[in-house]
């Protein structure tokens, strides 16, 4: 929600690669997940300043569920063919506070990987420095990747 205003001084500081959780790319959802009006607005902002100061790797965060963004995995995907954005899809974790959730949300890497696929050849790569529990997935001469975080 900051970061557009903060993004040059973090780099000036020393930060040189950012994590952003974005679990839609519609305003109105987005600012529904968070539950405060024009999120959606102060996260793309943070994006775009990101971007321009150099930022890299540039990883977005998106938790995939079911019957709430889970027919935006393509569109996510095709940023990643257009900006050096890593977008990593994390399917919904199983833990006692979202059980519910978990169960009736869940959305596998294999259905998520299945609609990327349906996008283009998407092949297996390192993916970027500190890439920590994903699998990386790129198009070819694509400047980003698509990478699935599971339990």
């Amino acid at each position: 929600m900051l970061l557009a205003g903060e993004a040059e001084a973090l780099r000036d500081a020393g930060v040189n690669r950012v994590n952003v959780s974005l679990d839609s790319l519609r305003p109105e959802r987005i600012d529904a997940i968070s539950r405060r009006a024009g999120s959606a607005r102060a996260i793309f902002e943070g994006l775009e300043a990101a971007e321009q100061v150099g930022f890299a790797p540039l990883k977005i965060n998106c938790v995939v569920m079911r019957g709430r963004n889970e027919d935006e995995i393509a569109d996510f995907a095709r940023i990643t063919r257009e900006r050096p954005w890593h977008v990593r899809f994390i399917e919904v974790m199983p833990t006692g506070d979202n059980l519910g959730v978990s169960q009736n949300e869940y959305v596998p890497a294999d259905e998520i990987l299945r609609t990327d696929r349906a996008l283009g050849e998407l092949r297996p790569v390192a993916g970027p420095g500190g890439n920590g529990p994903a699998a990386y997935y790129a198009y070819p001469g694509a400047p980003g990747t698509v990478g699935v975080i599971t339990p």
